[in-house]
C-alpha cells in the first residue's frame, strides 16, 4: 500500500538537492500633542479570546500563534496543502526578527554550524515540494509528517515536563492545517540533540510498527537523549487507532554513521541530508554533497530574508487562483 520512494533517487528531489555516493520609544515626549483615542472595546475582547487560546496552546517562542485561525483562512482562500505549508513558514517569518534572519543567514556560510531556523526555513521548503510532487506529480498520498527543528525542541520540552497534549496539539498542528487528513505513517524529526547547538539527530517514528530510529554521524561519544521516547505519548493522544508498544517496551534503536572525513563544523548539515533521505524514502546513509547542501540552505534562507524586508510575507494571489507559490 506504501511504496518505497527509491523511484525518487533517479530524478532530481523536489528540494533540487542531487541525490548522490525602537528600543528608544518612550525617550522623547512632546507638549501639546492630543492623547491617542481609545481602543475599541470589541478588540479588547478579541484579544481576551485569543488570550484564552493562548493560556491553551502556549508552549516556549514556537506556539505563540493561533495556527487554526490560519488554517481556516487558508481553507477559505482554497490554498493547497504544499501552499498552507508555505503560508505556514510566512507566519513564522513575521514572528522571527530581522536579526534572527540575519544570523541565521551567517550560519549557513562556511565555516560555520548551520542554525536552528535557517534549518527550519529549509526543511519547510523541502517538505512543502514533497507533498506538492506526491499529490500532484504522482497523483499519490501523503503518509510522512515532518516535524522542523523549531517545533522539535518544544515537543521534547513538552513531553519531557509530562505535557503530552500540549505536545500532541503540536503534532497535530503540523499535520491536520494542511489539509492531511490520514493518519501518517512515518513522522521525520530533525533536532538537536540534548540542545546541543553542534550535534544534530534526525528521528524516525514508524507509527504502523511502534519503531523509533534515530539517525546519528556526531563522532564523538555523547550521553545518550531519551526524550524522543516520550513523544509515543503525544503521538498516541493524537492517533489512537495505530499499534503502539507498550511503554515498558518502548525501544529507541541508534544508528551510528561512521564519516571519518566530515568536519565537524558540518554536523547540522550532514543530518539535514539524513533527514531528506529518510523523507524522501532513500537510504538514510546515501551519501551527498554537503557544500551543495549548505549552498540550497543559505539561497532559501535569503530568499526568505528578502521576503520579510519586502514585506511580501502572504501567499501571492496567483497562488490563491491556481497558480504555483511565487517562491519555489
Amino acid at each position: 500500500m506504501h511504496e518505497d520512494e527509491e523511484d525518487d533517487e533517479g530524478r532530481g528531489a523536489p528540494s533540487g538537492l542531487p541525490t548522490i555516493p525602537d528600543t528608544n520609544g518612550d525617550a522623547y515626549t512632546r507638549d501639546g500633542s492630543p492623547p491617542l483615542p481609545a481602543l475599541p472595546d470589541h478588540d479588547e475582547e478579541e484579544e481576551d479570546g485569543h488570550g484564552k487560546q493562548l493560556d491553551v496552546h502556549g508552549q516556549g517562542p514556537w506556539n505563540t500563534t493561533d495556527y487554526s485561525m490560519d488554517a481556516s483562512a487558508a481553507q477559505q482562500a482554497g490554498l493547497q496543502p504544499w501552499q498552507r505549508i508555505h503560508a505556514r513558514l510566512l507566519n513564522w517569518a513575521i514572528i522571527w526578527p530581522m536579526s534572527e534572519l540575519e544570523h541565521a543567514l551567517n550560519s549557513t556560510t562556511r565555516g560555520h554550524q548551520v542554525d536552528e531556523v535557517a534549518l527550519s526555513i529549509w526543511s519547510t521548503q523541502t517538505y512543502k515540494r514533497y507533498v506538492r510532487a506526491r499529490l500532484t506529480e504522482k497523483s499519490g498520498s501523503v503518509d510522512r509528517l515532518f516535524v522542523p527543528p523549531n517545533m522539535a525542541d518544544a515537543i521534547s520540552n513538552a513531553v519531557f515536563n509530562g505535557r503530552h497534549g500540549e505536545a500532541c496539539g503540536m503534532l497535530k498542528d503540523l499535520w491536520t492545517p494542511f489539509g492531511l487528513e490520514e493518519m501518517p505513517r512515518l513522522i521525520v524529526v530533525l533536532a538537536k540533540h540534548r540542545s546541543d547547538s553542534n550535534h544534530w539527530v534526525v528521528h524516525k517514528f514508524s507509527l504502523p510498527d511502534g519503531g523509533l530510529t534515530t539517525y546519528d554521524s556526531y563522532p564523538e561519544r555523547t550521553l545518550p537523549d531519551g526524550r524522543p521516547l516520550g513523544w509515543w505519548f503525544a503521538i498516541r493522544i493524537a492517533w489512537p487507532t495505530a499499534p503502539y508498544p507498550k511503554p515498558d517496551n518502548l525501544v529507541q534503536k541508534m544508528v551510528r554513521l561512521h564519516r571519518p572525513l566530515q568536519l565537524p563544523i558540518d554536523n547540522s548539515v550532514a543530518a539535514a541530508g539524513i533527514w531528506r533521505n529518510v523523507l524522501m524514502g532513500s537510504r538514510a546513509e546515501r551519501s551527498l554533497d554537503l557544500e551543495r547542501l549548505r549552498d540550497l540552505i543559505n539561497t532559501e534562507v535569503k530568499n526568505l530574508k528578502q521576503r520579510k524586508q519586502m514585506g511580501k510575507l502572504s501567499v501571492s494571489p496567483s497562488a490563491r487562483n491556481g497558480g504555483g507559490a511565487a517562491w519555489d
